[in-house]
């Protein structure tokens, strides 16, 4: 149950499930929280790693020769 909270899918169920029944509980606030959270780790990662030109890859391993 403690890694499921983890895992952004079972926020997004959780917004879709109140969402259809019509609930309003702060429930469904944490999980908007998560979701923004992990999106914003998400971003911040890519913006990280993201790189137009060949020779600056940071990530050597994500580049076929």
């Amino acid at each position: 149950m403690a890694a499921s909270l983890l895992h952004p899918f079972s926020h997004f169920v959780d917004l879709l499930s109140a969402a259809v029944h019509g609930s309003r509980q702060a429930d469904t606030w944490t999980s908007a929280a998560a979701l923004a959270g992990f999106t914003a780790v998400c971003l911040a990662v890519a913006a990280a790693t993201f790189r137009w030109d060949q020779e600056g890859v940071r990530c050597r391993f994500l580049v076929k020769d």
